[in-house]
C-alpha cells in the first residue's frame, strides 16, 4: 500500500511569490532530495503539502 502513496509537496514561499515550484514524492520520502527538488534553502524554509494520491486519511497544509 505504502508504494501506492504520493504528495505533491510545494515551495511555500515560492507559491505565495505566485510560482508553482513544487513535486510528486512517493515514500519513503527523502529530506534531501525534497529539498533540492522544490528549492528550499536558507531563504525558502517552509514547504506545503498541496496534494495526496492513494493517502489513506485526509492531509492538511
Amino acid at each position: 500500500m505504502i508504494d501506492d502513496m504520493a504528495v505533491y509537496i510545494a515551495n511555500l514561499g515560492k507559491y505565495n511569490e505566485g510560482y508553482l515550484v513544487g513535486a510528486w514524492f512517493t515514500f519513503p520520502i527523502d529530506e534531501e532530495d525534497v529539498k533540492e527538488k522544490i528549492g528550499l534553502n536558507e531563504e525558502y524554509e517552509e514547504y506545503a503539502i498541496h496534494d495526496t494520491d492513494n493517502f489513506p486519511i485526509a492531509i492538511g497544509e
